[in-house]
């Protein structure tokens, strides 16, 4: 966090604010490859005014930008009654579609790791957020970054009201746990993070919470103390805060005027709050380490993928899966039985352009008993999907397309033929498809605006099962599986409310799949007859099943200690039938659009620069004279061309001027892959 003093003479702290979309879990510490932003995509963007944003968005994502206009002039009304505040000046907001043109953004010019969903600049009060496919996310994205704009113009102009210069900065877990809260409430993401850190004892005072600056778990902790102060001192008490931000002179004073309790006390009622809240659980319910077995320790292992091969010992059990060790992450197989050891490493990733990202969070792997294993990463400029022969120990495939832009979670058909993933296109919306792999011919599957994820196919190669935003309260974030028939391309739900039920895994006796459906992601399974049972029963959640060829163990993701493992399960062999539900409305939702009467015509973005740093300093000496000088630094809105300025003199005499003159003028060009600069200069 740096701080810089503006022209105004405020000091704010002019730090990049990093959000993480909801789907999106904490990982340790991750180095990418690269060490300079590649503008692979030439963009010809436009600019759309609303009353109060300019939207910027280029030519294959109006109905994106028309969606993001409305959610963000929605949030603008809310925010302005939850802040009691105006912003006076339009917002800039930066659309993409998707995290591969968003990660060429110049409007920052450090590298963007993938687990970021958004973010804030200061200097220019600036917006920059991806659509991934999900409404859902967007939303959440563009609410997160609005806060952060109203909360710093609500501190720049309560202090200036009050003539404050110097005033303590919001620490980070309240500027993130705030943005938080208020876009999104209290979610299923953030009461698993914080019932694990409570249930396990990882729970910290709130003085201590800055070892988690630039965390996700700071932002999840943040959001459950602002829940706390919200439910527990009054719902004015979040805004009070920032109201008499003035009165004191540390964040410590102004909880105590607002609170009426210092905070190592309100730390202490929030401890005591969540440990009431969770105990009794384990009572009735379980954690994976206790009742599963674990299969992989250290770092981050997740989407376990059980396979049974012959490595030329004999056919054995394995665990195809990804992890990040020493911060990267790669891709692992060890063998499933007890008593055998050994860890193989397929495939490491983030060291190079071919593998630039391998998603660990959002997109699972598939593999098959004859031993090839199906992936996607991240390569240049879009996504590719990758097969790794087991026998030849290297990739024998890629596949790149040339309008999908992002590719996520790619399964195998039973033949190994084929291959189904979810796809991106450079407009943004998410559809399934199928890929031959023998061919490389692919076709959509499914075309609309729909965030359609988790594709499988099933037993047969017949259908697909997939999780899907197209349901009652989709564009609330409830996901419910599909069933699609390949050949008719026609679809039947198969699972109802407002739950996200994802990952689906087809079996002989039904499906299993992950949901949130009794308030902590947990297995379940849909049988054939429509009889939905509960698989686990565990405090914490777990994640994308996968059943073992015997039938007998399922191979899940599970989340316990702040950390992700593998583990297994044994199947319940006559679990308890769970109440059948009435299914709502099939009344499907449709993403909804800005009133044409509440925007202005697009117009072509023509480059507009404004100042990003100006200063002059002028100086007086009995002994050497008058001295002088000025530098300034001025950018366009997008971040692709900046200008920068210098002017001094140090002559000592009226003769010595045009020789003392320094001056120098840089322009740098970062619009296309080519970055160009040209200057001159006398000193």
């Amino acid at each position: 966090m740096g701080i810089l003093k503006d022209k105004s003479g405020l000091f704010l702290a002019a730090f990049v604010l990093l959000t993480l979309i909801f789907t999106v879990k904490p990982v340790s510490a991750q180095y990418y490859f690269g060490r300079n932003k590649v503008q692979y995509s030439e963009l010809d963007w436009q600019v759309m005014q609303t009353e109060h944003f300019r939207i910027y968005f280029y030519q294959n994502e109006g109905e994106v930008a028309r969606i993001a206009a409305r959610i963000a002039e929605e949030a603008y009304d809310t925010l302005s009654v939850k802040f009691a505040h105006e912003v006076l000046k339009k917002i800039p907001l930066i659309v993409y579609s998707g995290s591969s043109y968003f990660s060429q953004t110049n409007i920052i010019p450090n590298l963007i790791p993938e687990s970021v969903g958004g973010f804030t600049e200061y200097m220019k009060g600036r917006v920059a957020v991806p659509f991934n496919g999900s409404y859902h996310d967007f939303h959440h994205v563009i609410w997160h970054e609005l806060v952060h704009v109203f909360t710093i113009s609500k501190l720049r102009g309560a202090m200036s009201r009050h003539s404050r210069l110097r005033f303590p900065y919001p620490p980070f877990w309240l500027m993130e746990g705030l943005a938080e809260y208020w876009s999104e409430g209290w979610d299923t993401d953030a009461d698993m993070f914080i019932k694990d850190m409570t249930i396990n004892d990882r729970l910290i005072p709130i003085n201590r919470l800055y070892i988690f600056t630039g965390t996700y778990f700071a932002y999840k902790l943040g959001q459950s103390l602002c829940y706390f102060i919200d439910t527990t001192y009054g719902q004015d008490k979040l805004l009070m805060l920032f109201e008499n931000w003035h009165k004191g002179r540390s964040f410590e004073e102004i909880v105590r005027f607002t609170l009426g309790e210092d905070l190592n006390e309100v730390s202490r009622k929030w401890e005591y709050a969540l440990k009431k809240s969770y105990y009794p659980e384990i009572e009735d319910l379980g954690l994976p380490k206790m009742e599963s077995r674990q299969l992989t320790r250290g770092g981050y292992a997740m989407k376990g993928v059980p396979i049974d091969w012959d490595d030329g010992e004999g056919n054995d059990e394995w665990i195809i899966f990804k992890a990040n060790r020493r911060g990267y992450t790669g891709l692992y197989m060890k063998p499933r039985r007890e008593g055998k050891e050994g860890l193989i490493t397929l495939l490491k990733g983030e060291r190079s352009s071919k593998y630039e990202s391998l998603y660990l969070t959002v997109s699972s792997i598939d593999a098959s008993d004859s031993g090839l294993v199906v992936f996607a990463s991240k390569s240049k400029e879009t996504d590719v999907i990758y097969v790794y022969d087991l026998n030849e120990k290297k990739v024998v495939h890629d596949f790149r397309f040339d309008d999908i832009v992002g590719i996520r979670s790619p399964r195998l058909s039973p033949d190994n033929r084929h291959i189904v993933f979810s796809g991106l296109k450079k407009n943004g919306f998410s559809n399934l498809y199928l890929l031959d792999i023998a061919a490389g011919d692919y076709r959509a599957l499914t075309t609309d605006m729909y965030d359609d994820v988790d594709p499988a196919f099933s037993l047969d190669g017949r259908s697909v099962f997939f999780a899907s935003d197209r349901c009652w309260a989709g564009n609330e974030g409830a996901y419910n599986i599909f069933k699609m028939d390949i050949a008719s391309g026609t679809a039947e739900q198969l699972t109802f409310g407002r739950y996200r039920d994802r990952t689906p895994e087809p079996a002989a006796a039904g499906i299993y799949f992950s949901s949130d459906r009794e308030g902590t992601f947990n297995l379940y399974r849909l049988d054939n007859a429509g009889v939905l049972t509960r698989q686990s029963d565990y405090v914490t959640g777990v994640f994308t099943p996968r059943l073992t060829s015997d039938g007998r163990n399922l191979i899940y993701t599970g989340y316990q200690d702040m950390s992700y493992q593998i583990f297994s399960m044994d199947v319940k062999a006559e679990p308890e039938p769970l109440a059948a539900e009435e299914p709502p409305s099939l009344a499907v939702w449709s993403p909804q659009f800005i009133d044409t009467s509440f925007s202005k015509t697009s117009i072509k973005y023509e480059t507009d620069y404004s100042f990003d740093i100006a200063q002059s300093t002028i100086a007086y000496d009995p002994v050497y004279g008058s001295l002088g000088g000025l530098q300034a630094a001025m950018s366009d809105m997008l971040g692709n061309h900046a200008v920068y300025f210098l002017l001094a003199n140090n002559a000592d005499t009226k003769d010595d001027f045009f020789s003392s003159l320094n001056f120098g003028v840089t322009y740098i060009n970062k619009e296309k892959r080519l970055n160009w600069g040209i200057g001159f200069y006398h000193l």
